[in-house]
């Protein structure tokens, strides 16, 4: 395949050459797919290669007539290739100017906490910040089974389109609701956060900010059939979808599990940011209003169920955001914040909750057991999750760690013993169904002084299954928070 970016005042082409005798002679309308104006770019948005040989020409910023930009995906043959001038009857392309059909532009705000320096320890801050970052590129993605589906944030004023198409025969024809999942008001943004792929061959389109009605950015995840696809417009006909404005559900993302299911995260649902997070069938997706019937949800305001939780810690040396980034963290140890969803051996899962609030103890914590077959629902409580019961336990924050017989433990190194504060906890938990009940010394491995930590250094898991809990702050009760920075005053220290 070779794509001739310069080609004719940018209208650029792509042309098909055989493994076995090549291609020669100049390059036209019958040997090349070509573009008919400049600027087309024809392939400009790269060639994906099917897993049967064929292939797909995304060119999104190809012009329909006089409509700019509208965009264009062309299937060829891998046999015999595919040549002429693109249009309607051999592509999928857009109407309108700016549909740039075949390309998406993903938004996505990367959460972060930082220190604010690592010059004076004793005065740094913890600083939750937003970097954005932007880029634009090609919508396609091929499905486990061979098809594929097309992407297109911009159609339509930003309404968006998903379209499926067939990997053997490919699909042409202008984007419109009868061929395509579509937004059905301008900034729906279908598919801006991404499809995911499911290893059935199945997909998820994930669309936070779709609006229901006159609730913008309420959010809708749709399950597509790989074998046929989805099409019309996104309602909770055929999604999962938010009620009020601000739910944005889907916004941290969808995760597989090994059973083939899926859960959709979704920490800013409901009102005041309750957090919600909601299992899938993986064959027949889930498509209704997100509620506690259907979905694990908080109580309380703030409680972002599911919500972030902290990865491991960066040193950032140089400024890396882009243009539109608002701030600095050069020079700082950051860590991202990431999905509350851990994955476990045998298909379950765990939902982490940081900030879950236990009453008046705001970001007690609580980590709940899902089943990989049928999910979990309810609202979180101590009835059906491990809890913290004092401010600041943050209870699993610490991270989720699996040791033998798809047991885990759950590091709560915040947590405070009564009225000692950071004492830090480890818990165990076997993996057939979760622990149930408040954090405490009849249940976890924990601190007896201030400032101890105990698991913050982390817990190492030993071949056969036995693992070790590193505290290094333990024993002195230092002011830091316990793990390892450069410039940490370490404690006793203790591994058990």
């Amino acid at each position: 395949m070779v794509i001739n970016q310069a080609w004719n005042n940018g209208i650029v082409a792509v042309t098909w050459g055989s493994g076995a005798t090549g291609v020669s002679g100049t390059i036209s309308a019958s040997n090349s797919l070509i573009g008919s104006s400049a600027g087309d770019a024809v392939g400009g948005g790269g060639v994906t290669v099917l897993p049967n040989g064929n292939y797909l020409v995304d060119s999104y910023n190809w012009a329909n007539g006089k409509a700019t930009n509208a965009g264009a995906v062309t299937f060829g043959n891998g046999a015999t290739g595919v040549h002429g001038v693109v249009s309607v009857s051999n592509s999928l392309v857009g109407s309108s100017t700016n549909d740039k059909v075949g390309g998406i532009a993903v938004n996505n705000w990367w959460p972060y906490q930082s220190l604010s320096t690592l010059a004076t320890p004793a005065t740094s801050q913890v600083v939750t910040q937003n970097v954005i970052f932007n880029w634009f590129g090609s919508g396609i993605q091929v499905l486990k089974n061979g098809n594929f589906v097309v992407s297109s944030g911009e159609w339509n004023q930003e309404a968006g389109a998903v379209t499926f198409g067939n990997g053997v025969t490919g699909v042409t024809g202008v984007v419109r609701a009868s061929n395509s999942l579509i937004g059905g008001a301008a900034h729906d943004q279908i598919g801006s956060f991404g499809v995911t792929v499911l290893a059935n061959g199945n997909y998820v389109v994930d669309s936070p900010f779709w609006a229901n009605g006159a609730a913008t950015g309420a959010g809708a995840v749709t399950w597509g059939s790989g074998f046929t696809g989805i099409h019309g417009v996104v309602g909770a006909s055929n999604s999962l979808v938010g009620s009020i404005t601000g739910d944005y559900v889907g916004y941290n993302g969808i995760t597989e599990l090994q059973t083939g299911t899926y859960v959709v995260d979704s920490s800013y649902w409901g009102n005041g940011s309750v957090g919600a997070v909601t299992f899938g069938n993986g064959w027949l997706g889930v498509k209704c209003l997100v509620s506690s019937a259907n979905s694990l949800v908080g109580s309380t305001k703030d409680d972002r169920v599911g919500g972030l939780v902290p990865g491991p810690f960066v040193f950032n040396p140089a400024v890396t955001e882009n243009a539109h980034s608002t701030s600095s963290v050069a020079g700082r140890l950051i860590y991202p914040l990431r999905s509350g969803i851990e994955l476990m051996s045998d298909g379950d899962y765990l939902v982490v909750s940081g900030n879950w609030n236990n009453g008046a103890a705001t970001n007690a914590g609580a980590v709940t057991w899902g089943s990989g077959i049928v999910g979990v629902h309810g609202v979180v409580s101590s009835a059906n999750s491990l809890v913290g019961t004092t401010k600041g336990d943050e209870v699993g924050s610490g991270g989720i760690i699996a040791v033998g017989n798809s047991n885990y433990v759950v590091i709560s190194d915040n947590w405070s013993n009564g009225s000692i504060s950071d004492a830090g906890a480890v818990t165990f938990v076997r993996g057939d169904g979760g622990f149930k009940g408040a954090v405490s010394s009849r249940n976890s491995l924990v601190g007896s002084s201030a400032g101890d930590f105990v698991g913050a250094g982390g817990v190492e898991v030993l071949t056969n299954g036995n693992y070790l809990v590193r505290s290094p702050s333990w024993g002195v009760g230092t002011f830091e928070t316990g793990y390892l920075f450069p410039w940490t005053t370490l404690g006793l220290g203790a591994v058990t």
